[in-house]
């Protein structure tokens, strides 16, 4: 067998087996923020605390990803028809975002409570964390960590 065959099937093995382990960290990266996350989110929470700023972090907030899914699309198309969304809403399918924008501003943002069962239309909460970066001295913004981080 010509050897820049067998290199370059072991240089791909080894590329292949550095994917894999790059993934299980990602997986445990993703798993570690989201538990900080979670943790950052409650303790402002409990502090009352729905943003604050700071020179080196930026602005960091709390707020909720919204993923909503039609659960009685009977009374789930009322209710969009009722708001004047349903065809910007409606396509072929289903446009999740756009739903997701909506039932965020129309009862997240305004009472706290989604009426679920009256409208026709499941919402799954999560808690998350947004930060701004805070910007450099001349008024760039940083797209780098700040040192030690």
């Amino acid at each position: 067998m010509d050897k820049r065959i067998l290199d370059l099937t072991s240089d791909l093995l080894n590329i292949k087996e550095d994917l894999s382990k790059a993934n299980e960290k990602k997986t445990e990266l993703e798993k570690k923020k989201k538990q900080i996350e979670y943790a950052l989110y409650y303790a402002m929470e409990s502090d009352n605390i729905k943003n604050f700023k700071h020179d080196e972090f930026g602005t960091t907030y709390r707020s909720h990803r919204v993923w909503c899914k039609i659960t009685d699309p009977e009374k789930a198309y009322k209710y969009l028809k009722e708001q004047g969304v349903y065809d910007d809403v409606m396509q072929l399918e289903v446009k999740s975002g756009r739903l997701n924008k909506l039932i965020k501003e129309q009862f997240l943002d305004k009472t706290g409570v989604i009426p679920e069962i009256e409208i026709g239309i499941q919402a799954t909460l999560s808690p998350m964390i947004g930060n701004r970066q805070a910007k450099l001295k001349g008024g760039e913004d940083s797209e780098e960590r700040p040192e030690g981080l």
